[in-house]
């Protein structure tokens, strides 16, 4: 008798990030709805959620977790990896966040808004030293924390223009370089300032909304925000007023 053999395909991979600290939302509350459905994908820890044995299809999930506000997920099939297809959902405390720190809200209305994020410019942890830009790798000059790749979307910070250039990580290569995904398009200065960025929300209607942990007695941030194809840029104190503070 012929052994039978059961073929699984992986077909999304989800990891639920809190975006106010980077880290994953590893919590068995989380729940997944599609066209008002519950679905259920395979808790793999970490935060992670795997989906098996599906079309790849483009997609709009619903993920709620408690302690967090309802997340809506657009899965586009052309924008991921093929061989594993990955998806982060950037969840936005409800509230105080679970350790009990107050959580900051910058938000309003803003015709034509489409996505916003943010870099912290007070309480940067690393500078750039030298890039390879054959090899993608970056050299990098510790200031304050300890480096972590748990952590992979960053901001490189022109500190003359107040911009700042978005890039992922692909790796750690040794305890001060990391190799991003590509190669950097802006110049740069030596000692430029990097910090994490933290993803927003926006929603057809104009809303938006931008959550940080209140940690510091200094917490300025660097926001982006999109209009069209044009990135815009501001600084944001949070401990001032916040409400339609974008222009």
């Amino acid at each position: 008798m012929e052994a039978s053999v059961i073929r699984y395909s992986l077909d999304l991979l989800v990891r639920l990030v809190d975006t106010t600290t980077g880290g994953s939302v590893d919590s068995r509350d989380a729940l997944f709805f599609e066209n008002g459905q519950q679905i259920k994908p395979m808790p793999k820890g970490g935060g992670n959620y795997i989906f098996l044995n599906e079309k790849r299809e483009d997609r709009t999930l619903t993920i709620r977790v408690y302690g967090y506000e309802e997340c809506e997920l657009l899965i586009r099939y052309d924008e991921l990896d093929s061989a594993l297809p990955t998806k982060e959902a950037f969840l936005i405390p409800a509230g105080e966040a679970r350790t009990g720190e107050s959580i900051l809200r910058l938000t309003g209305t803003l015709k034509g808004i489409t996505a916003i994020e943010a870099v912290c410019i007070s309480q940067t942890g690393w500078c750039i030293s030298e890039f390879d830009e054959r090899k993608r790798i970056m050299k990098l000059f510790r200031s304050q924390n300890r480096f972590s790749t748990e952590n992979i979307y960053y901001g490189l910070i022109n500190t003359v223009n107040d911009t700042y250039e978005s890039f992922e990580i692909l790796k750690q290569v040794s305890e001060d370089s990391v190799k991003i995904k590509k190669p950097l398009e802006e110049e740069f200065s030596v000692n430029s300032p990097i910090s994490r960025i933290v993803f927003g929300r926006t929603y057809p209607d104009g809303r938006y909304v931008l959550a940080v942990r209140d940690n510091a007695t200094d917490l300025r941030y660097l926001v982006k925000y999109r209009i069209g194809d044009v990135d815009h840029f501001q600084a944001v104190d949070f401990h001032q007023s916040l409400d339609n503070l974008l222009k």
